[in-house]
């Protein structure tokens, strides 16, 4: 039978399969909606992600002059509802999947208007190769996973001079090894929100503007 979930397993990847329906998940918030696989990471606590999306707004001060780098940008949530307030937008994420999503999220909402998904690792040397030169004013989002950044990736960030940066640590314990590396490339933490978007465990989201 079709409907056996041993039937025609997927050769890569999770072995998932549809039975029904659309093959995406959907998140509405502030009038945008955004489609994404299930099988990409997506912010669990919808009850506090306004205030997540506000207070990343809030740090970065976007204009329509900014150029926003969305880093592990996953399906584009943070990039996509800021891109209003910013200029250009460019997201960078390792998962293919997910940035299929960003990319086709951003033709459907926001046609005409540059943004630009990019599927790689994030390393020191990748961004190096595959964002745009410095120029203007530049801001950036860095939303590693719970180990943090790859070497060098703080210092080749900070070299671009960026603004403002917003750096999203979802393990507490790495927010001083990440805190350490920032001042070494000149730059400190201007505001620190903690943001409780586990709820039932230990866990938080903290959002740390840095400035040089």
């Amino acid at each position: 039978s079709d409907y056996y979930l041993e039937s025609r397993r997927p050769e890569k990847g999770v072995a998932l399969k549809k039975l029904f329906g659309s093959p995406f998940l959907d998140l509405t918030l502030n009038g945008v909606r955004l489609l994404y696989p299930p099988t990409v990471f997506s912010q669990v606590n919808e009850a506090l992600l306004p205030d997540f999306v506000r207070t990343a707004g809030e740090m970065l001060e976007l204009t329509s002059n900014t150029r926003l780098f969305d880093l592990y940008c996953g399906y584009g949530l943070l990039g996509l509802l800021l891109a209003p307030q910013a200029g250009v937008v460019t997201g960078m994420e390792i998962e293919g999947p997910a940035i299929a999503a960003a990319a086709g999220n951003a033709e459907h909402l926001y046609p005409g208007k540059p943004i630009r998904f990019i599927t790689a690792a994030i390393t020191a040397e990748s961004l190096k190769q595959k964002l745009p030169p410095p120029g203007g004013r530049e801001v950036i989002i860095l939303d590693p996973p719970r180990q943090g950044t790859a070497a060098e990736v703080i210092d080749v960030l900070a070299q671009r001079r960026p603004e403002r940066v917003v750096h999203i640590c979802c393990g507490t314990d790495e927010i001083p090894a990440a805190l350490k590396e920032w001042k070494a490339a000149g730059y400190l933490p201007r505001r620190i929100q903690p943001l409780d978007m586990f709820p039932g465990s230990l866990n938080l989201e903290t959002m740390i503007l840095l400035q040089s």
